[in-house]
């Protein structure tokens, strides 16, 4: 399977947030420093895919092949493992979805898997550890993995925010000639089940938003992972049609720009960003956007989870009631569930987890844009747990130095 001297580096990662949040800045690091570089990305099966991750991950740039698992897993058992000649820098590289994969794949292999990572997994399997900061470390030390197993290397989402354009050409673009317009970009999610739900959320928090603020220009930010037919469809089920310019016509009147090509352009030049929790909202805070996360439970069994409740079909009898149940008894016990909340420890970025109406969301909405100290104080606070980036191009250089073995390897016998 590996030939040559060049190095060979297998990612593993699911779901969007890590495709475009992490694997996109890691890829772009690596093949900056070493071009010959060959990456191949492997998905594990992952109940928070959207179904498009085998698409958008081979058009992201430098990324050189792109398999399911079991098949790289399949390869690797009837190939008989690494070949010897494979350069320096090669190895595993565990960026999300089941650690247990990234760590057969490196026995298989025969390479050192290293991991970015929020908990200690497998901690005698991997060669090292690399964690968003100080508090994540904290955690590994606690749990017994060697201090020189562990890099402080910063939040890989801050480095995903890729703006194509000047702010003015946005603006133009999603409002006329209005420079100083108050555009609101509500993100609808990627996942089916969140595209379901959140179109027609959306569709009529924003008619409900428009007879309040009705100068307001309003955005919907679509992910390259969405699927476009379904969201075609929760368009029409909300009673709205898409138009002939490519914006959303509501059936109150209210009209809707649609940005596809680069939504996190019209995330950049927004007064407020609607969404839910996410690595966007990481990619949101690098921008410094006011925003307010929503986290609605109307339709908790839906929503995606760890272990075997997660795997499980919720239409199946009784687990839709457990789902639900744990997920409406849980509400009371999280703190955070934002990433800018979470890093900071305190709530930066305000949030609304419950069973929610669209005039909920609304008028929590409206209430921030009325209040410019509040968005003002937000920016602030923001501007202020993102000044530390550059994850990728750490985590590029322990890979591609010695970072990929294990200090002990590192220093030779």
């Amino acid at each position: 399977m590996i030939e040559g001297d060049r190095a060979h580096i297998f990612i593993t990662a699911n779901s969007p947030g890590e495709i475009a949040g992490w694997v996109a800045p890691v890829v772009e690091e690596l093949k900056r420093r070493d071009p010959t570089a060959s990456i191949t990305v492997a998905l594990p099966p992952c109940q928070y895919a959207s179904g498009s991750e085998i698409e958008v991950a081979s058009r992201t740039p430098g990324v050189d092949r792109v398999v399911r698992i079991k098949t790289l897993l399949r390869e690797a058992l009837f190939s008989g493992g690494a070949h010897r000649s494979r350069g320096r820098g090669s190895c595993v590289l565990y960026l999300g979805g089941d650690a247990l994969y990234a760590v057969l794949l490196s026995k298989l292999l025969r390479l050192p898997a290293c991991a970015y990572i929020g908990k200690p997994r497998w901690r005698k399997h991997f060669a090292r550890y690399m964690v968003a900061d100080e508090r994540a470390r904290s955690r590994f030390l606690e749990a017994g993995v060697e201090p020189e197993r562990i890099e402080t290397v910063g939040h890989l989402g801050l480095d995903s925010v890729r703006i194509g354009a000047g702010r003015e050409e946005i603006v133009r673009r999603l409002a006329g000639e209005a420079d100083d317009a108050e555009i609101v970009t509500f993100l609808p999610g990627s996942r089916p089940v969140e595209i379901e739900f959140l179109i027609p959320f959306f569709i009529e928090t924003a008619e409900i938003m428009r007879e309040l603020c009705p100068e307001t220009i309003f955005c919907f930010a679509v992910s390259p992972f969405a699927d476009r037919k379904l969201l075609a469809a929760s368009v029409g089920r909300a009673g709205a049609r898409i138009g002939r310019s490519g914006d959303l016509v509501c059936s109150g009147g209210c009209r809707i720009q649609l940005e596809t090509e680069n939504p996190q352009e019209a995330m950049c030049v927004s007064r407020l960003v609607i969404t839910i929790p996410g690595t966007n909202n990481l990619q949101i805070a690098a921008m410094g956007v006011p925003m307010l996360i929503i986290t609605p439970l109307n339709q908790a069994e839906r929503i995606p989870m760890d272990g075997l409740l997660g795997m499980l079909d919720y239409r199946i009898f009784p687990v839709g009631l457990i789902k639900r149940r744990l997920i409406l008894g849980m509400k009371k016990r999280v703190k955070y569930v934002s990433l800018p909340n979470i890093i900071a420890g305190r709530e930066i970025v305000p949030e609304m987890l419950d069973i929610l109406r669209p005039g909920d969301v609304a008028e929590k909405a409206v209430s921030l844009l009325r209040n410019p100290e509040r968005r003002a104080e937000i920016v602030r606070d923001l501007h202020e747990i993102t000044r530390d980036r550059g994850a990728a191009g750490r985590i590029a250089d322990l890979i591609l130095g010695e970072g990929a073995r294990t200090p002990q390897e590192a220093r030779g016998p």
